[in-house]
């Protein structure tokens, strides 16, 4: 059996990841904006055209020259003549000349001339066909000009971008109906364990169900992959050595959990390292949970043997496994969706380390409050049951009550 490498830090990993796994990007193909939601753009998109293609007003009210109502307030009002309405969804046909307005709606284009819009909130409207200015505004206020979305023949989205449904809303605004993405990477999910049994069947004493291949499925697909369950294979080092050569063939990525610690039947690092060089290159990080990951590459696939607790295993895939998913779509790295919170109680950890502790959030006379959730990585309900993750880095010792923390949403 393969002996435990040095444990390394997380950015260590990272980088060995990095520096030995080089794939080419997924091939690309055209897909209708229908389809492309989760998808990765493969290619800059261009804009065709100015987005709005006219100024637009962002308020009901009146365009005017700003010039012409300086100095204007409650007290010491201007007059302006009103020279008619501007439709919705009608180009002006009038320019507004010194000292006229013109009514305008949200989302109604300006006159020519016009480079402002006085809130109706801060007019009235007299009926000798004037209307009184009690607000003076700066040039550009209250509207958005021309090309303020787009500016034709320039990148609208570049190249890796991960299509959300604001991404989806602004292709549409384009009118761009079929994008260049990457073809989805396919992972293989493999869970290991002599003690592991498929989801649908009643678990016998010492026995429980597969959990893992359900929840690294679904994070597959969250991050842009095509998951490839193989199912259950017991701790063999022929059986998952078989399992393996064939996952090599038919993925890009390839994830076993379970076996990744040292014990008798633990045999994901030897079948990682006798599939092809460089081998297993990260046996062991310095974090909790997720300390006895494994990282390695055979025949150009990235290999990860995570934790058989479903916590361990799902930390360590955001830490690790999705990163590679990135380098595959050539994808900008996904934002995670963070918030400030105040921690309610003392969150100890050990120096060198980074732990990872799970919370959940309250409100608080108007503030947020986050409230750790401890308990063993084993318990897949302590993440049903809390809203994020506090990241200790590893030159922390822990965090104390009332500190400002950053919480990473799940």
């Amino acid at each position: 059996m393969k002996e435990m490498l040095q444990t390394v830090s997380i950015e260590e990993a990272l980088s060995l990841l990095r520096a030995h796994f080089r794939p080419d990007p997924m091939p690309s193909t055209r897909m209708s904006i229908r389809d492309a939601l989760g998808q990765t753009l493969a290619h800059d998109v261009l804009s065709g055209e100015d987005i709005p293609a006219y100024p637009r007003s962002t308020m009901d009210g009146y365009a005017v020259r700003a010039a012409d109502t300086f100095g204007a307030s409650p007290s010491n009002p201007v007059y302006l003549r009103l020279a008619g309405t501007v439709e919705m969804g009608q180009v002006p046909e009038e320019d507004i000349g010194e000292g006229v307005a013109m009514i305008v709606y949200t989302g109604g284009i300006l006159p020519k001339g016009a480079d402002a819009v006085v809130m109706i909130e801060h007019t009235t409207r007299w009926e000798t066909g004037e209307v009184e200015i009690q607000r003076q505004v700066a040039p550009g206020e209250n509207h958005v000009r021309a090309g303020a979305d787009a500016r034709r023949n320039e990148v609208a989205l570049s190249a890796g971008t991960n299509i959300r449904s604001q991404e989806m809303g602004y292709l549409a605004a384009l009118g761009i109906l079929d994008v260049p993405v990457r073809l989805r990477p396919r992972v293989a999910i493999v869970s290991t364990g002599n003690e592991i049994v498929d989801a649908d069947i009643h678990p016998n004493s010492g026995q429980m169900r597969d959990v893992n291949t359900w929840t690294l499925t679904s994070l597959v697909e969250e991050c842009g992959g095509e998951p490839l369950a193989t199912g259950i294979v017991h701790d063999d080092f022929d059986a998952l050595s078989a399992v393996h050569r064939d996952c090599l063939r038919e993925a890009q990525i390839v994830v076993i959990s379970g076996g990744s610690s040292k014990g008798a039947h633990d045999v994901v690092a030897d079948v990682i390292d006798q599939s092809g060089e460089p081998g297993v290159f990260v046996h062991g990080i310095s974090m909790k949970p997720g300390k006895p990951v494994i990282i390695g590459v055979a025949k150009g696939k990235a290999c990860f043997g995570l934790p058989g607790h479903p916590i361990s295993a799902m930390l360590a895939f955001h830490i690790f496994v999705e990163p590679a998913i990135d380098l595959l779509l050539s994808r900008n790295r996904r934002r995670a969706r963070t918030i400030q919170a105040t921690l309610s109680t003392s969150i100890p950890s050990a120096p060198g380390r980074d732990d990872f502790v799970r919370v959940v959030i309250r409100e608080n006379e108007g503030l947020l409050v986050a409230d750790p959730v401890l308990g063993k990585s084993g318990l897949i309900s302590l993440m049903v049951n809390s809203d994020g993750f506090v990241h200790v880095p590893a030159a922390r010792e822990g965090f104390s009550p009332g500190e400002t923390v950053e919480v990473k949403i799940w």
